[in-house]
């Protein structure tokens, strides 16, 4: 089964959060710029080190939570709670190994589009700052 098979069955909303740091004099500049490397990947426009580099970087996170026994636990009750099974994180990183290129733009094809797009600000910002930018 493959991430686009399970994210097509999944009611689950797919987060990508995307933790940046908006410069409020360029801030349209900047989300756009945010977007736009987001749609190079529904586009195919990505390299196999950028996925390579996104996948240590992945693995390193996961490992590194791993050693608060709090992280442990809510590993496992999450993936209990939400998909109704348990995974041990070598097998999540297995599975993360074996995802390839064009699976990752298959599904990005099916994330990256504006009707699926959500936006959430923390700062300074007026309602209607970033009008069109999710058009």
């Amino acid at each position: 089964e493959d991430i686009s098979q399970v994210f097509a069955k999944s009611e689950v909303v797919i987060n990508l959060p995307l933790p940046s740091y908006i410069n409020q004099p360029y801030k349209n500049a900047d989300l756009a710029s945010i977007l736009a490397e987001h749609k190079k990947i529904a586009d195919g426009k990505v390299g196999d080190d950028e996925i390579k580099r996104a996948k240590e970087m992945i693995k390193g996170r996961i490992l590194l939570s791993m050693e608060d026994s709090s992280n442990v636990a809510s590993w496992y009750g999450t993936k209990l709670i939400l998909e109704n099974k348990l995974e041990t994180v070598e097998e999540v990183l297995n599975k993360l190994e074996k995802v390839g290129k064009e699976e990752l733009i298959r599904l990005a094809k099916e994330i990256v589009k504006p009707e699926r797009l959500n936006l959430a600000l923390i700062g300074p910002f007026e309602k209607g700052d970033f009008s069109g930018i999710l058009d």
